[in-house]
């Protein structure tokens, strides 16, 4: 029984969503107060945060899960996802 480690159909999907999703906030939010800059860094930090992922894949996609759990579990992303929590919370209610 797998441990879903060699699956990367829901992050190819995920990925896919993301552009588009970032778009449709850069229009929903164009006429609030929050500024477009925090769009961008938003956007910055979302495909880094991907970027920081895809490595794990690599050893699960060739079927090292014991590989890609190791690349899971630093703590590298951890600064990106605070910035972004902390961006998202400034967002317009």
């Amino acid at each position: 029984m797998g441990t879903g480690f060699g699956r990367s159909g829901p992050y190819d999907r995920s990925r896919a969503e993301v552009s588009a999703t970032l778009t449709g906030l850069r229009s929903g939010v164009a006429d609030t107060p929050w500024p477009s800059g925090h769009v961008d860094a938003l956007n910055g930090l979302v495909r880094a945060a991907l970027a920081e992922i895809e490595p794990s894949l690599h050893p699960a996609r060739a079927g090292h899960e014991v590989l890609a759990r190791a690349e899971g579990k630093s703590d590298r992303g951890k600064g990106m996802m605070d910035t972004l929590r902390g961006l998202v919370n400034q967002m317009p209610g």
